[in-house]
């Protein structure tokens, strides 16, 4: 997934790919993963909305909550986030993560 550019297209945002996004000014390296719900996508698109901490010693990230939420209620959420300053970062967790 490219930049938060694309990102703003309307499938773009939950896309084949997830969205990672973390506060560069954050001291506790909290993340968002969004994600959508490939099972639910076609009838009653929903998106899994994760919240994580990467590890400082590099062991895999901590998942703090996990929601299920409505398409439209997912995208103004990442709007609300991206407003305060939040940025796409490279995944840490999930299948985009490096181990």
């Amino acid at each position: 997934m490219g930049g938060l550019r694309e990102m703003l297209l309307p499938q773009g945002i939950f896309g084949s790919s997830s969205g990672i996004f973390s506060h560069p000014e954050s001291r506790t390296s909290l993340t968002y993963l969004l994600q959508r719900d490939e099972k639910s996508w076609s009838l009653d698109p929903r998106v899994f909305v994760d919240k994580g901490r990467a590890m400082p010693d590099g062991s895999p990230a901590l998942l703090k909550t996990r929601k299920h939420l409505r398409r439209e209620r997912a995208e103004g959420m990442w709007k609300d986030l991206v407003r305060k300053g939040w940025e796409k970062v490279p995944a840490v967790w999930g299948v985009d993560a490096e181990l």
